[in-house]
């Protein structure tokens, strides 16, 4: 079950009267898939927590971001579980950076203070992706900035590895075993 999230009524009437195109609740609500009477309680503050998949959807009609209209929006974690690789340089330089202790940040995170040593300080360059997402959810960054996938499929090249970098979590290829990117424009040839 997907927790709900707190959203921001008042910005999601800004959008929707003076955004990119200007709609009516009717129509706000017949593209985002629920009732008129929902978008007035959001606006008025009446209903002020949303479940996720709302929010995805009212941030796609309003062409904006989650976290435009949920500043505590945190995308679902994928289906596909299991260990993957990570960039343990870039995780330290990015935890010694947010000025938390092991302990703090541990917290901050959800996991045991031994899991963050773990992390830091261990042999392994591979966590599971659960443990990812809440380190990265610790130190305020999209995992992408330090997940890695353990391994690049056939075909799968530096472009679409790239591709993800900085992105929104969703965006970035986390999985172990993942397809590659489709896109409009064909493979560049190999010389």
């Amino acid at each position: 079950m997907s927790k709900r999230v707190e959203i921001d009524g008042e910005v999601i009437k800004d959008l929707r009267t003076s955004g990119f195109r200007p709609m009516s609740r009717r129509e706000l609500a017949d593209r985002v898939g629920i009732e008129e009477h929902s978008i007035g309680q959001y606006e008025r503050g009446e209903v002020t927590s949303v479940l996720p998949v709302i929010i995805e959807a009212l941030a796609r009609v309003l062409m904006v971001g989650p976290n435009d209209i949920a500043p505590n929006y945190q995308p679902p974690m994928p289906l596909q579980l299991g260990r993957v690789g990570y960039d343990k340089a870039e995780l330290s330089k990015l935890f010694y950076r947010s000025g938390m202790t092991k302990v703090e940040w541990a917290k901050e995170s959800g996991f045991s203070v031994s899991t963050a040593h773990r992390l830091l300080d261990g042999d392994k360059m591979s966590a599971d992706v659960e443990i990812l997402y809440k380190a990265a959810h610790g130190l305020s960054v999209p995992v992408g900035r330090i997940s890695q996938p353990l391994s690049n499929p056939p075909g799968y090249g530096e472009r679409e590895m790239m591709a993800g970098m900085g992105s929104p979590l969703e965006d970035f290829p986390i999985a172990a075993h993942h397809e590659p990117a489709i896109t409009d424009t064909p493979p560049p040839e190999s010389h």
